[in-house]
């Protein structure tokens, strides 16, 4: 273990320097705009405990005429080691941000202060200890809380609709167990293979990451992964050309890391393996591992017992319920995701109490980033979610 420790900190020294800037730096502005649609970029929105959040934003469609009419509002919150980007990356015949804005709706794009968007803070430097000292308590009240109220009041709007991908999900149940007023501020919520419990994992790898979070802290790396650019470079160097043989390569390590893959589109690929990751702090890592290691029911992140009587009063953490989302709800998942079984699936199905809609993606090999980039999502979900939409917003 000691020699481990040793070529990880020699890793970290050696490529903790001026080339882990991204040498394929892909900005969505440049994506989004090289679509034909319009962009608008909020940053430095600060959360209550310090953080700078950016917002992305697209405002209305392609082919607008009158660009003053007030749109209904939608929010897009990503899930983990995911940003914005991944709403917008694959396309108008993908994305559904695009269809979203094209059928009339104003659409906004959330990003986590652990995102590259929002790594900021008013005090804190985003390498010390202090800045990655959150986990999903602080990402869901402080992060969606603040942004939702942000759009909110910049569309002087009083609700929105919510469309939450994987820990997008989690997120929002936190910040409704917590502010109870937000039940009132979304008028529709939609869950896209949403992690609402962690009861079963059929990921064949990532819980013995576990194993490697004390060695981490240790070396004072409080980001996973560890080296996120220099990760980010080699994969963009070899993934982003047209050779047969390293696209195939490439669609094997997405394989390896979300299951297997039969519907990407190799057009939405490209930017994708551009900025492949983005970062998680160790610490909301480790309330994730916390919460399905205890039955994968959602709970506050377990300090120990000292200071849970210290800061809970009791020697277990509180649980949140999602049986307090009240929202009119939309569940969409599929029998092929390694991160959100159908077992948390029927959990959210039987507690969540207002369920207006729930659909098995029945394709063979769909997996939990299919939502984002499938080349047939459109005709097999979007155009399904947007109908149900529209039906809140009294669009015909």
């Amino acid at each position: 273990m000691v020699c481990f420790n040793k070529f990880l900190y020699f890793l970290f020294i050696n490529f903790n320097s001026p080339f882990r800037t991204c040498i394929f730096d892909i900005e969505i502005k440049n994506i989004v705009e090289s679509h034909g649609y319009p962009f608008e970029e909020y940053k430095d929105i600060q959360t209550p405990d310090g953080y700078l959040l950016t917002l992305h934003r697209i405002p209305y469609g392609k082919n607008v005429s009158d660009k003053t009419v007030v749109r209904p509002p939608v929010f897009l919150m990503h899930g983990i080691l995911c940003s914005s980007i991944n709403f917008v990356f694959a396309g108008p015949n993908i994305s559904i941000s695009y269809q979203l804005a094209d059928r009339g709706y104003d659409v906004w794009l959330g990003n986590s202060r652990s995102t590259s968007y929002s790594k900021k803070h008013i005090l804190y430097d985003v390498k010390s200890f202090e800045f990655w000292n959150f986990s999903m308590d602080e990402l869901g009240v402080n992060d969606l809380g603040t942004s939702i109220e942000f759009v909110l009041k910049q569309t002087n709007c009083k609700k929105l609709t919510y469309i939450g991908h994987s820990h997008g999900n989690t997120i929002l149940a936190i910040l409704i167990n917590e502010q109870p007023k937000f039940n009132d501020q979304i008028k529709l919520y939609i869950a896209l293979a949403p992690s609402l419990s962690y009861s079963t994992y059929y990921h064949p790898w990532l819980t013995r990451l576990s194993y490697l979070i004390p060695v981490f802290k240790q070396l004072g790396l409080y980001e996973f992964p560890p080296m996120l650019n220099y990760v980010n470079n080699i994969v963009a160097l070899i993934c982003d050309n047209n050779n047969n043989i390293t696209n195939t390569l490439c669609i094997l390590l997405m394989e390896i890391a979300v299951g297997p893959e039969k519907y990407i589109n190799k057009t939405a690929s490209r930017p994708f393996f551009e900025r492949l990751l983005e970062g998680i702090g160790y610490k909301n890592f480790e309330h994730i591992l916390q919460v399905y290691y205890s039955g994968g029911k959602l709970r506050k992140f377990d300090f120990g017992v000292y200071e849970n009587f210290r800061i809970y009063g009791n020697a277990i953490p509180p649980d949140y319920e999602i049986n307090k989302i009240h929202i009119p709800t939309a569940i969409y998942y599929t029998s092929h995701d390694w991160f959100n079984s159908r077992e948390d699936v029927e959990i959210a199905l039987k507690e969540v109490p207002n369920v207006v809609d729930d659909y098995l993606v029945t394709n063979d090999v769909f997996n939990h980033l299919d939502f984002l980039w499938a080349r047939n999502i459109k005709d097999l979900l979007c155009s399904r979610v947007i109908s149900l939409i529209d039906s809140y917003n009294k669009i015909v």
